[in-house]
């Protein structure tokens, strides 16, 4: 089992650590281990939890977040992923050696790249994948679990998800979503399609001697050829 990811929030406004913590909780394997609301408490918390990540908030009463990053002592600063509202202080958060450098209000899809990312920077690769994904549906916000996800299509600056009788648009890239879900599980059949290998019924050749990928709800989608012996080979596993 992959073990959970440490955080720690710190921001002076409850609604926004609060907000923050209810995004994380949709995550799988990432545990809230405390909270603060300034950088003397802040300070305090990553001493006794050693998380291994913060989201910090930049401007705080008295001390800011940069100087309190700034104050830890070297080997004991966690991975920072900065959560503000100001985006003219990006280059000062990763001269610091931020991780990540997020805008209020926070999107979920970089909130979950930002977690995947932090993953990926100490070692945990078997939770560099997710096992849900979050849409926005006309303001409202859906947990797909991947397995309801059949296939998945390019739409631009979108993706759209088919999952049973309903599709939805969601804001990511093919190449960003396709790295997220698990690769057992998920294969890239050509530039703007992503299938659950479980929904494949069967494989048909066409007359110029492409092949088409039929899935159990009768989708038909088109091979690429570029992709075929990566594609069987995954099939087979």
């Amino acid at each position: 089992m992959t073990t959970p990811l440490r955080v720690i929030i710190v921001d002076d406004e409850a609604t926004a650590r609060r907000g923050l913590r209810l995004r994380l909780a949709r995550l799988v394997n990432v545990t809230v281990v405390a909270e603060a609301a300034n950088a003397i408490a802040a300070a305090s918390a990553i001493a006794a939890q050693r998380p291994d990540l913060v989201f910090l908030d930049i401007e705080m009463p008295g001390v800011d977040g940069f100087h309190m990053l700034d104050s830890l002592p070297v080997g004991t600063r966690p991975l920072v992923v900065f959560v503000t509202a100001h985006e003219d202080r990006a280059i000062d958060a990763f001269s610091l050696d931020a991780l990540d450098y997020l805008l209020k209000p926070v999107d979920d899809e970089r909130l979950l790249r930002a977690v995947t990312r932090a993953r990926a920077r100490i070692g945990d690769d078997s939770g560099a994948t997710v096992s849900r994904v979050l849409v926005r549906d006309r303001g409202t916000t859906i947990a797909i679990d991947v397995d309801e996800i059949e296939w998945i299509q390019s739409a631009g600056d979108y993706v759209r998800l088919y999952c049973g009788r309903r599709s939805l648009l969601h804001l990511a890239s093919m190449s960003g979503l396709e790295s997220a879900l698990p690769p057992e599980r998920f294969f890239r059949i050509h530039r703007e399609a992503i299938i659950n290998l479980s929904r494949v019924r069967s494989v048909e050749p066409l007359t110029n001697g492409d092949q088409t990928v039929v899935l159990t709800t009768g989708a038909r989608l088109r091979l690429s050829r570029t992709r075929r012996a990566a594609f069987f080979e995954r099939l087979a596993t």
